[in-house]
């Protein structure tokens, strides 16, 4: 890429148009996350006719966890060796647990 490009965007293409700025994709990804997630979450209990257990949800922690205890998920957040960047925005994104509601 050459040129001026604003910083805190995403672009894409070629040559690359800005889409939108990284605050409209988290966003965005949050609404998607969410939604991915319900689907989940309905698919699985009508497959097995039960609510699923919070391993089955581990790609979605984020949404539902309660407290700040990550132990279980530490392995997940280490996976693109960024776990206490991870951490930080887990600690100031995290959504309100009656998000759980939902369901």
């Amino acid at each position: 890429m050459s040129g001026h490009v604003d910083s805190d965007s995403v672009y894409a293409g070629n040559p690359a148009k800005k889409l939108m700025t990284l605050d409209e994709f988290r966003v965005k990804r949050e609404k998607k996350q969410l939604e991915e997630a319900k689907n989940v979450v309905l698919e699985y209990k009508r497959r097995f006719n039960k609510m699923p257990p919070e391993s089955e949800l581990d790609e979605y922690f984020f949404l539902f966890r309660k407290d700040d205890n990550l132990s279980a998920f530490k392995e997940k957040m280490e996976l693109m060796w960024n776990y206490n960047v991870s951490k930080k925005i887990y600690k100031r994104t995290k959504l309100d647990s009656k998000i759980i509601k939902i369901f």
